[in-house]
């Protein structure tokens, strides 16, 4: 019962965050910027996957959506990041920086 409720959650959220976007393999060609970015901050240079690519266009087997929600979380730890440092500070410090 709780199994299936955090299944559900987990499920509702994804689409809060996706719409209904059906699963469509990410393409992506080689001479786009954030080709590079995704290939170097994810280490996929050896190409684990066995990408499949047609002349420039490579295909990634996930979604789409999966860099998305990469930098969503990526930016959240940023954030975590900033407040933790941030949270050294005194009182009057710390909320004077959350307002900005």
């Amino acid at each position: 019962h709780c199994a299936q409720k955090a299944l559900d959650r987990a499920h509702q959220r994804f689409t809060e965050i996706f719409g209904n976007e059906k699963y469509e393999p990410l393409r992506m060609n080689r001479k786009d910027k954030r080709y590079h970015e995704l290939i170097k901050s994810n280490n996929l240079e050896s190409d684990p996957f066995g990408n499949i690519g047609n002349g420039n266009e490579m295909v990634f087997p996930f979604s789409a959506a999966v860099p998305l929600a990469c930098n969503q979380i990526k930016e959240f730890l940023a954030m975590a990041h900033d407040f933790c440092r941030f949270a050294k500070k005194s009182g009057e410090q710390l909320s004077n920086t959350l307002e900005q």
